[in-house]
């Protein structure tokens, strides 16, 4: 795999699960994240970047296009999820309200803005964003996050239309429950998710995950925009 792809949230849980992901399969990976990304593997650059900021963004784009001549792919995978404040609409804060959104809904909306000119030059390319499956079902005190990433939807399907005369395809991927570890803090730990109401009769891994994104970057997609791409065993359907 020769793509150039960059890869937000990469620090931890997913984030780095796809780093390695692509890593293994030889391509050049950006992995950035506010933190420090603990990964040092052949093909990927690591760098700080905050998705909020513009000119952080615009920064670690640039790594690309001075090392790489440029981007094919872009994960946008960075949110606030380990870790989320869990309450009740009455009782949630409008600034954990502001934060949550500020990072899963606007650094979507920054990142695919700073990887187009990227993209655009190389001819096109294909963009995930990472929903979630709560989009469909629902989470009691979680009003915040839901909301987020049904608006991380939205963002989807509009910028499917407008990015497609460019070349630039634009699908979600939904994942289900996730043995990673802001999945496992949230249901309490191991074991503590009861699969049963899953057709398939397991809790979702981060391969399964990395199986559906690798699937909407490559050419065997290359006629797909604007989807929501449910990775969760079957628990509900769209």
């Amino acid at each position: 795999m020769s793509a150039r792809i960059l890869i937000t949230g990469a620090a931890q849980g997913m984030g780095r699960a796809f780093t390695e992901h692509f890593a293994a399969r030889g391509a050049r990976v950006l992995a950035v994240d506010i933190q420090d990304v603990p990964i040092d593997l052949p093909g990927v650059r690591v760098a700080k970047c905050d998705v909020t900021d513009p000119d952080s963004l615009a920064e670690v784009v640039g790594i690309a296009q001075q090392e790489w001549g440029g981007l094919d792919g872009v994960v946008a995978n960075a949110a606030i999820f380990d870790g989320i404040v869990r309450a009740p609409i009455e009782e949630l804060t409008l600034g954990e309200y502001a934060r949550v959104m500020d990072v899963n809904v606007k650094g979507v909306w920054l990142t695919v803005r700073a990887a187009l000119p990227a993209l655009r030059a190389a001819g096109g390319g294909s963009i995930v964003t990472i929903a979630s499956e709560v989009v469909n079902a629902g989470s009691v005190n979680l009003s915040h996050y839901v909301a987020s990433k049904g608006a991380v939807i939205g963002l989807t399907r509009a910028l499917a239309r407008e990015l497609g005369p460019a070349n630039v395809r634009i699908n979600a991927v939904s994942p289900g429950f996730t043995e990673t570890e802001g999945g496992l803090n949230l249901v309490g730990g191991a074991g503590k998710y009861d699969p049963k109401g899953t057709p398939l009769g397991r809790v979702g891994t981060a391969a399964d995950v990395c199986g559906a994104v690798e699937y909407l970057l490559g050419e065997g997609s290359g006629f797909i925009t604007g989807q929501a791409l449910l990775v969760n065993g079957g628990k509900t359907f769209t």
